[in-house]
């Protein structure tokens, strides 16, 4: 699934453009000399990850990783079946 994220300015919260996430050695395919264009912005995960939605600021980085690379690591499958039974019981809560 692909992974688009939103780059938002922190209080005004306006778009300031679209990522799609770390390279597969968990790079920013953006970032130059060590800065990577989000930081000190928000982003907001948009899909392709168990956070979709969630906003979060990458308050600093160092070097060319990705901050974002630890949302697009794939779950455990303990964890993803632990989610998966958390989501049945809330559904069944919610009815």
């Amino acid at each position: 699934m692909e992974k688009t994220f939103m780059i938002v300015e922190r209080w005004s919260e306006q778009p300031l453009g679209i990522c799609s996430g770390p390279t597969n050695t968990g790079q920013c395919p953006h970032a130059k000399n060590g800065h990577v264009p989000c930081a000190g912005y928000k982003v907001i995960p948009l899909s392709g990850t168990a956070a979709h939605g969630l906003p979060f600021t990458v308050t600093g980085t160092s070097g060319n990783e990705c901050p974002v690379a630890w949302l697009c690591e794939p779950l455990e499958e303990s964890e993803s079946e632990e989610s998966n039974v958390e989501d049945r019981e809330l559904a069944k809560v919610m009815e």
